[in-house]
Formats: structure tokens, sequence, C-alpha cells
């Protein structure tokens, strides 16, 4: 991985470029992609109740035009967004995972990991042994196998940190994951071969389980931050990595422009979809059970039994 990655600690900010990134008003750095510009982002006393602002966890916050907001806490996080926005050189093969946090992210990963490691269990003669000895997903969190550009690789706090297992070290292609809004990608994952899946959710959904994120790693002994607020916050665009519609859209119209490059999905589709195609579920619709089909002749029942991995044992 570090041949293709430019190390995160060469493009950490000097001390003189820090003091400008802290001070409240705009600075556009010459190192940085030209058009693009950094401020710290002052409280707002609006958004903070006690002194605490919603969303403050998260890092980063990206507003209209893709202008990204400082978070005093994680500075580091800004610092790894803006090298991979810079350093990231992508490759024709390579997969990136998209979406706003609270959208699906780690079911995704996980999803991804199991597609794209399925060979495992085509290398035993015993398919349930094989899923229980070779399924990555039993000893590794989803988050450790498909790593975050600026929050893992381009971090600046872990740049000496040890290498994080990827499915893809048998192979390739290899596999990334972002939150940043699809202006602030690299530009070599827009003008390569690089393919983008991007999974969004009902934005309800999405309020709801960052409030209980964010409360359930609150650190403090404050109350939780109240919902109200938070709801207030949220349709604002006051959401990590930008305004929740501002960010699908971005990756939305891209999607529609090249559908070669990126793949659109819906985590609430994805359940439906699940769902409504499960064997349980066909058959014991009525529609399935009863009568006989009027092209074979046969009884529908009759092509539902089990459909089960290693059904033949049974």
């Amino acid at each position: 991985m570090s041949s293709h990655l430019t190390s995160p600690g060469t493009s950490a900010l000097s001390e003189k470029h820090w003091r400008h990134l802290m001070a409240p008003a705009p600075y556009s750095p010459p190192s940085y992609p030209e058009g693009y510009s950094v401020r710290a982002r002052p409280p707002d006393r609006k958004q903070s109740r006690n002194g605490r602002t919603w969303g403050r966890s998260p890092a980063i916050h990206f507003g209209r035009e893709n202008t990204p907001h400082l978070n005093p806490e994680r500075p580091d996080f800004l610092e790894g967004a803006i090298a991979a926005k810079s350093d990231f050189q992508a490759q024709d093969d390579d997969v990136l995972l998209s979406s706003q946090p609270k959208s699906g992210t780690t079911w995704l990963k996980a999803l991804v990991v199991s597609i794209m490691d399925n060979y495992a269990a085509r290398t035993t003669n015993n398919v349930n042994d094989a899923m229980v000895q070779y399924d990555l997903l039993t000893e590794n969190f989803p988050h450790d196998l498909i790593p975050s550009l600026e929050i893992q690789i381009f971090n600046p706090s872990k740049a000496s940190a040890s290498p994080i297992p990827l499915p893809t070290v048998r192979g390739r292609p290899r596999l990334y994951q972002t939150h940043v809004p699809y202006g602030m990608l690299s530009e070599s994952i827009k003008t390569s071969g690089c393919k983008i899946v991007y999974i969004t959710r009902d934005p309800k959904d999405v309020l709801v389980s960052s409030w209980h994120f964010l409360d359930a790693n609150n650190q403090s002994t404050e109350e939780p931050y109240p919902m109200e607020d938070a709801f207030e916050s949220f349709c604002k665009g006051v959401q990590a990595f930008g305004p929740f519609h501002d960010h699908v859209l971005g990756y939305w119209r891209e999607c529609l422009a090249r559908p070669d490059k990126i793949i659109f999905l819906s985590k609430d589709e994805a359940d439906r979809t699940i769902y409504r195609c499960s064997l349980e579920r066909l058959k014991t619709l009525q529609v399935n059970m009863e009568g006989i089909g009027k092209w074979s002749g046969l009884p529908k029942s009759s092509y539902f039994r089990r459909g089960d991995v290693g059904s033949h044992l049974k």
C-alpha cells in the first residue's frame, strides 16, 4: 500500500500553515488544490447547548461548495481529508465505498468483503467448514478490513501505525472507503477507472442513528444532546461531512452522468429487496403455494424446498 500512497506525514501542515488554519478568516494555503479553501469554524451558539455542539465528534463539517470546517477536537481528520485529496493516487481497478456516516457504511463494508472474498468457500469440499474457517468477518471488524482514506490512511496521527490488513492482500482490487463529498475526492479517483459504490439511507434514520452513535460515544457525564436541537441542526445542514442532501445529490448527479463509474445504492431498497426475494417469504406466498405453473404444468409449490447452502446433507 505504501508504494502507491504518499505518506500522510509528508502532507502534515507546517506550524505556520496551522496558525493560518486556526484563524477565523478564510485561508487558501498555496500547497492545497487550486480553488480549495479551508477555515476554522467558530462555535455556533445556536447549534450548541452548554458548550456542546451537535456532531462535533465526527471531526469535520463540509459546508456549501465543499468548504471544510475544522473541528478543533480532531484536526487530524481534516488534515487527512486534505492529504487524501491531493496525494491519493487511484488505480483503475480500485473500488471506493462512499457514504455519509450512519448510512449503512459498516453493512456495505461487510457485504463487499464477503463478495470479494467468496472464493474461500471453493477451496475445500466442505462448504460449511469453509464458511466458518475463511469468513473474514468472524475475526475482523469491517472497518479494519476496508480502511478510510481520511480517517485511517492519510490521518497524520496514524502515520506510524501498523499497516491495516486488507482483504485484498491476496490479490486485487484494492478496497477503500471515504465519507467526503464527491467534490472533495482526489482527481485521480474521478479520472481513473476506479469504481465508486455509494450508499445512502432515509435521512430520518441517518439523524436518529447519528444521535445514538454520538450519545454512545459521549465521554462526558453530561446529558445526551437534545434530539430537538440535533434535528434543527441536521435540517440546517450541520452534519458531519456536509449537508445530507448536498452529499447525496453530488454522487447521484455523477451517477446519472457516469453510470459506468458509480453504483448508487439505497440501504432501504436493499433491505426491502433482500426481504422480498428471501426463500422464506417466497415459499409462504399463496401465489406460489397453490395451483399449477402455466407453462410447466407442474405444481408451483414443487419449485420451493429448502434452498439452504449444503442442503444435500439434510
